[in-house]
């Protein structure tokens, strides 16, 4: 235990400067998967309108997580979108943590608490959180869980001489919640203070069930509205999710210790891994379940031998676990059980475990250091090589693909990003890929439509968008796509047909109200249009294709400030759309008002 005030100043400085070493790589990179909707494309990280978004309209967000969002909008307005400061903090976010959790398990007096803290700030596991913009859900809930556990500490010290501080409760509390803000897997929080409480004084009392009974009904209130929104906006329902309740304990038996392997040897670690085949039907996948059954036994056995230790921490490494073992439909169960980023929390525990382990087996000071410091090493190591496959999203989906070549979504991803570079022919042969592993998958067959739209083969992509409707005639991508292929051949009205179907389908879809509106126009009938794509606006303020066609449609009807009003709100929604700068150009010239930053 450090116990010379400087030598713990210098500790935690050589902690922050180890992580940001280790995490060099990603200081250097870019945004990746779903950091458009995050962040570069929110349209509620631009203003104080969208401030107020973020926490009183739950959908207004990909996930209602607003004090993630939050840190977002404040980084917005320090760093603009520069990447560096969004990866910057996440960096020191997770080494705060690091040293929060040593100050935690000094007051439990846990040994190697430094060295727990020294691998957890390490840890390769921990890179797809750290590395990934996206997931400061990981790296906040982490921190606002450690300081609520060492609040906690505050109020009730766990030994029998020392007094409950319960005026200092409301801080536990809100820090609490604001680990749930931050993500919902915080919701086990209360279970595993209970374990430590258990751990820490072998028995757990009414009034230790009173003091955390609030935090359960809020994280419980918490998990409810998460599973909805995972189901209504995130889309996690369907045939993906459709494991039963049998399926989903032979699954949850089998992911702690893939994590668990993970942990000891994190090679390879892999962005989507290798989905698993589920069958309750076979009798050898329920030994992961009932090895984990036995080893609880075994410890709980054991505890008097061992201590409660070993059996606290596979409980608590189990409830950090819990919310991702499958037992709840989240969306990226489609091509994957397990993600490193799911485990982000658990993994603090085993950290304390090998740390305490290492602590009790040599029992001299330099002996564990040396041993520490060696480990700590080979994972620093392995996190600096790991972090820089995050630096752009090709690099990150041709990683993936090398190492688990069956990963369809990730051959999905990377087509696209191929096909906005006009590399149609390598798209293609991506999409053919995923579409060997998942031939029923419409985003491929509409992707592999439209890359031969755009080579010019019209018969082979209208093959592909065919298949996708023979399995969901309803399917709105295709529809809207098919649309756009009539309004190129000048058949307006089966433009306008495509569109309606697809406005049938998702009657809140602002693409279909798109099309409507641009197929009606090119036939005269503008009053509809301007009808139509006012409800595409409406639909999705943030979209800025939407505010361009009102914009273009305002502009045809002599419409000439409506339409600049409609095109400032297309580059407010998105900076980059290159015609609605145009468009504005052209309409300001045309009515004397020069050209912006002329």
């Amino acid at each position: 235990m450090l116990t010379n005030p400087l030598h713990r100043k210098l500790f935690i400085a050589a902690l922050f400067i180890a992580a940001a070493v280790a995490y060099l790589p990603a200081l250097r990179a870019g945004f990746i998967w779903d950091d458009d909707a995050y962040v570069t494309r929110n349209f509620t990280l631009r203003s104080v309108e969208g401030l107020k978004q973020i926490w009183l309209s739950p959908l207004a967000t990909p996930q209602y997580y607003p004090l993630v969002h939050t840190s977002f909008w404040l980084e917005c307005r320090f760093w603009g979108l520069n990447p560096f400061g969004f990866h910057l903090d996440n960096v020191l976010l997770h080494a705060l943590a690091a040293a929060l959790l040593w100050l935690v398990l000094e007051k439990l007096q846990v040994p190697g608490a430094p060295w727990a803290a020294v691998l957890f700030a390490l840890h390769p596991v921990a890179v797809e959180s750290v590395a990934w913009v996206t997931e400061r859900k990981n790296v906040l809930c982490a921190l606002f869980s450690i300081a609520t556990i060492y609040a906690y500490l505050k109020v009730d010290p766990l030994r029998e001489d020392q007094p409950r501080r319960t005026d200092r409760y409301p801080l536990v509390l809100a820090l609490f919640i604001a680990a749930l803000l931050s993500k919902t897997i915080a919701c086990t929080l209360p279970a595993v203070l209970l374990i430590i409480i258990w751990w820490k004084r072998g028995r757990i009392t009414t009034r230790d069930i009173l003091a955390t009974a609030p935090m359960l009904a809020i994280g419980l209130g918490a998990g409810l509205i998460t599973a909805h929104i995972e189901t209504v906006k995130v889309g996690a329902v369907g045939d993906d999710w459709s494991l039963n309740w049998i399926g989903r304990f032979v699954l949850a038996g089998r992911v702690p210790w893939f994590y668990l392997m993970k942990d000891v040897w994190p090679n390879p670690l892999i962005f989507f891994y290798p989905q698993w085949n589920i069958d309750p039907h076979q009798p050898l996948q329920y030994l992961p379940l009932a090895a984990t059954i036995v080893t609880l036994v075994l410890l709980w056995i054991l505890r008097h031998r061992l201590g409660r230790g070993p059996i606290a921490l596979a409980l608590i490494f189990l409830a950090s676990l819990f919310p991702a073992m499958g037992f709840f439909n989240v969306y990226p169960m489609r091509y994957s059980y397990v993600a490193d980023h799911f485990q982000h929390v658990a993994l603090i525990a085993f950290c304390v475990g090998v740390a305490a382990l290492l602590s009790l087996w040599i029992r001299q000071a330099s002996g564990v250091a040396t041993v520490a410091v060696v480990l700590a090493l080979v994972y620093g190591t392995l996190t600096f090589q790991h972090a820089q496959i995050f630096h752009d999203t090709e690099i990150l989906w041709r990683d993936t693909l090398a190492k688990n070549d069956r990963a369809w979504m990730a051959a999905h991803n990377l087509g696209n990003e191929l096909a906005a570079k006009q590399k149609l022919d390598e798209a293609i042969a991506l999409y053919q890929k995923g579409l060997a592993v998942r031939p029923r998958e419409l985003a491929l067959l509409n992707q592999l439509g439209l890359a031969y739209m755009n080579k010019g083969e019209r018969t082979q992509a209208l093959k592909y968008y065919d298949d996708a409707l023979q399995i969901d005639p309803r399917y709105v991508p295709v529809l809207i796509n098919l649309a756009s292929d009539a309004q190129i051949r000048q058949d307006y009205r089966e433009a306008e047909r495509y569109a309606r179907q697809a406005i049938e389908s998702e009657p809140r879809t602002a693409a279909g109200y798109i099309k409507l509106g641009r197929a009606l126009s090119q036939q005269q009938r503008h009053d509809e249009a301007m009808v139509e794509l006012k409800r595409a606006v409406s639909l999705d303020p943030r979209d800025g294709i939407a505010h361009l066609a009102l914009a273009a449609e305002c502009a045809q009807t002599g419409r000439t400030d409506e339409a600049i009003t409609e095109c400032r709100a297309a580059l407010g929604a998105q900076p980059d759309l290159v015609e609605a700068r145009r468009m504005l150009d052209d309409l300001l010239r045309s009515t004397g008002g020069g050209i912006p930053g002329l």
